[in-house]
């Protein structure tokens, strides 16, 4: 089999095999969960648990260079507050963890108290 110049790319050496592997897995994983299942278009939002993930980063970025709004769910943990403003980096719209959804009356999001409703039900089943 051979393969054209162009079509490949230097891994650095830092980079893990394993990882390395897998670049290319969640990138397109997003990018066909944003694509398959609907007709997103800019200004629509979108919600994801686990906005963490290699693959929910990638949501992230889809999402802003495609100016679909991203709600991201992640777990919360000692430097939530780090987490968050990284995944805003990204271009995440909002970044709350599953316990600002379960107890709606310490939600900061109350922009979006149906959605917290919902969410707090389908996280607590």
């Amino acid at each position: 089999m051979l393969i054209q110049f162009h079509c490949l790319f230097q891994i650095p050496s830092n980079l893990p095999i394993v990882e390395a592997a897998t670049v290319s897995v969640n990138p397109m994983t997003a990018y066909r969960m944003l694509k398959d299942f609907g007709q997103l278009k800019p200004g629509d939002t979108v919600i994801q648990n686990g906005a963490n993930s290699a693959c929910g980063q990638s949501v992230i970025q889809l999402c802003r260079a495609w100016g679909i709004h991203s709600i991201n769910v992640v777990r919360d943990r000692p430097e939530i507050d780090q987490l968050k403003e990284s995944l805003k980096e990204l271009g995440a719209s909002h970044v709350l963890t599953e316990e600002e959804l379960r107890y709606e009356h310490t939600c900061t999001y109350c922009f979006i108290p149906q959605l917290c409703k919902t969410l707090s039900h389908s996280l607590s089943s």
